[in-house]
């Protein structure tokens, strides 16, 4: 089993009664608390009734709730040293990166159910860092 298919695997076993998968990129995001310095490689999920991050260390699981209503923005940008993309939200006034991974579902599609399913406003213009 690949690790995307782990990491789904362990979303949807916590997932609640009646909650479901609507989409879910391929990303990096920065874990502070993270034994390395690198980005923990993972899946973030928009649900039915929040976000889910989910990648594994060791071997485990590590898993990152967001609920929507702790979600204050949620927008795409480009880097312009690199031309990466991410998922940038501000999460309890917090700025908090995903770094887009291609080959899921599209960034903009992403977006567009993130602001469906929350309820919050959710830009997918790309904006330059």
């Amino acid at each position: 089993m690949n690790t995307k298919e782990e990491e789904l695997r362990a979303i949807s076993e916590i997932l609640e009664a009646g909650e479901h998968i609507r989409s879910c990129i391929r990303c990096t995001y920065d874990w502070q608390p993270s034994p390395q310095d690198t980005p923990c490689c993972g899946i973030l999920a928009v649900t039915s009734k929040r976000l889910i991050f989910c990648c594994f260390t060791a071997g485990t699981p590590w898993v990152k709730f967001i609920n929507y209503h702790h979600i204050s923005s949620a927008k795409l940008e480009r880097d312009p040293l690199d031309s990466s993309e991410n998922v940038v939200l501000m999460n309890r006034d917090e700025r908090e990166v995903f770094r887009y991974l291609p080959h899921t579902d599209t960034l903009e599609y992403f977006i567009a159910v993130l602001g469906r399913e929350s309820g919050i406003e959710a830009s997918n213009h790309l904006y330059l860092m």
